[in-house]
């Protein structure tokens, strides 16, 4: 909030106003002014996100600055972290979003491990390493973020059978 000096009232006395900026949601796509709590823009049919400041889960946007990211659903978890489905959508005009939003892994280290600087290190070089690695057999580097208190890993998604499903058949 701002504090404005809006006059001077009887016996020489300064009134003042405090003035809030406007926090009237928009569309994250078309900028139209939606309703607070919305899920699909009613102008452009763009999909809402939640408060983007929880932590990651589905239906969380993050906004990345030249692209968002909206989680789909959580797809494994492992003794490190979660690993969730994610969209990520381009602006319009972008090159990059002609084909479409692309779907994209997201791995996010669990909160009570990301407190130790030695896994928070750990998970970074395995970011390092797979950014370095151009396999066909190798899921491709995204990008590696901070979210919230949350190191992130984006990199390309595989669709197919969990590898535990593949183990306990053979």
């Amino acid at each position: 909030p701002e504090i404005r000096r809006s006059g001077q009232a009887a016996f020489g006395c300064v009134v003042h106003a405090i003035v809030y900026p406007s926090t009237v949601p928009t569309c994250t796509q078309c900028r139209a002014e939606v309703a607070p709590g919305t899920r699909v823009c009613p102008t452009c049919h763009a999909l809402q996100p939640l408060d983007s400041s929880l932590a990651i889960a589905p239906g969380v946007t993050i906004d990345r600055g030249e692209s968002k990211l909206v989680v789909d659903a959580k797809i494994g978890e492992g003794g490190m972290g979660l690993v969730f489905r994610a969209w990520r959508f381009f602006p319009p005009g972008d090159p990059r979003g002609s084909d479409g939003p692309k779907l994209v892994a997201l791995k996010a280290l669990r909160a009570h491990r990301a407190q130790s600087s030695r896994l928070r290190e750990y998970f970074r070089r395995e970011a390092d390493a797979l950014r370095s690695l151009s396999h066909p057999n190798i899921v491709q580097f995204d990008e590696m973020f901070e979210h919230g208190d949350a190191s992130v890993l984006a990199m390309e998604l595989v669709d197919g059978e969990a590898l535990s499903a593949i183990v306990k058949r053979h």
